[in-house]
């Protein structure tokens, strides 16, 4: 009888790949994905539960949503719509933005009746007013919703009402839990920044990191997929293969340069708005500069490559540092 076949997973790869030698891998390929983080839930606190489990760095767990920005998630781009049907006419509503001040953010309630396939009829029916924190008073901000009674048609106002619940329970959604984009950054940067990790793809999601950080990565894919079983932080393993290592090498170069350009782009602006030239501001630019060449070195020494082009960019990097700093102002 003929031996049946196991099943191979991918965690089944990664345990044969951690037993051969670590000279067989330049790295691993880091994919990641956060599916349904409204359903995740996920507080601060768990994510410093996770972290603090795995002695992951703490510096870089993003800080508890404010109720401001709570709101403007709620009531902004990510919010909800509605339509619906008064007889046998079908209207949507949404929300528009109005302005802020110092006390308030304020959004306006539309409906729409389409009147033909070219034109839209539109109504002001509503406002939705943040009132923000009051000096030295944690807590305060709150939310009023307010419905134009005399602008409202028939039997109009019960699904609008239904539909601002839904929003102001998004509200209190964003204000208590961290939603994707947050969970994301969280990642991006420990790679990033943490890992030293390298963009492979410049719309972001993989990123090569070399095998000198594998322990630490493994803790922070294992914290990652502790916080809900729809995130994802998948370890790949790169063969040690010339192709392989040349891929690497241009997604590297590729970003050291496009830091430095972005960076000697940001003095180039600075200049032409007569930016005035302080200590702090050229010890802020020393810093970023200081970091981009460390991260150019420790990969030029891992990956054993020349360092001609990122060396070039460097360069002109100090240059431009070196003229913006004789033009410091008292």
């Amino acid at each position: 009888m003929a031996k049946k076949a196991a099943a191979t997973t991918f965690a089944d790869y990664l345990h044969g790949a951690g037993s051969l030698h670590e000279n067989t891998f330049v790295g691993l390929l880091v994919m990641y994905s956060f599916r349904g983080a409204r359903q995740a839930n996920v507080a601060r606190t768990k994510v410093e539960k996770q972290f603090a489990d795995r002695d992951l760095d703490p510096n870089f767990i993003p800080p508890d949503p404010t109720a401001a920005t709570a709101f403007l998630n709620a009531t902004g781009e990510k919010a909800r719509g509605i339509t619906y049907r008064l007889g046998s006419q079908v209207y949507f509503a949404e929300m528009k933005p109005v302005g802020s001040d110092r006390e308030t953010i304020t959004r306006s309630v539309m409906s729409y009746r389409v009147v033909d396939k070219k034109h839209l009829e539109g109504r002001e029916v509503g406002t939705l007013t943040f009132y923000k924190q009051a000096r030295g008073k944690p807590g305060s901000e709150r939310v009023r919703f307010a419905l134009h009674d005399e602008r409202l048609r028939t039997d109009e106002r019960p699904p609008l009402e239904a539909w601002l619940t839904q929003i102001h329970d998004d509200y209190n959604w964003y204000k208590t839990y961290l939603y994707d984009q947050p969970i994301r950054q969280m990642v991006q940067k420990y790679i990033e920044e943490r890992l030293n990790g390298i963009k492979v793809l410049t719309s972001g999601g993989c990123y090569f990191v070399h095998r000198s950080r594998w322990d630490e990565l493994r803790r922070l894919s294992e914290a990652v997929k502790a916080l809900s079983p729809m995130f994802a932080l998948n370890l790949c393993p790169l063969p040690d293969l010339p192709e392989m290592r040349d891929m690497v090498i241009e997604a590297f170069q590729d970003e050291i340069v496009d830091d430095v350009t972005a960076l000697v782009g940001k003095i180039d602006r600075l200049r032409s708005e007569n930016r005035k030239i302080t200590s702090e501001l050229v010890a802020e630019l020393s810093t970023q500069v200081r970091a981009i060449a460390s991260r150019a070195e420790e990969h030029t020494r891992i990956l054993d490559v020349s360092q001609d082009r990122t060396a070039g960019a460097l360069e002109s990097a100090y240059a431009v540092l070196g003229g913006i700093a004789s033009q410091i102002e008292a």
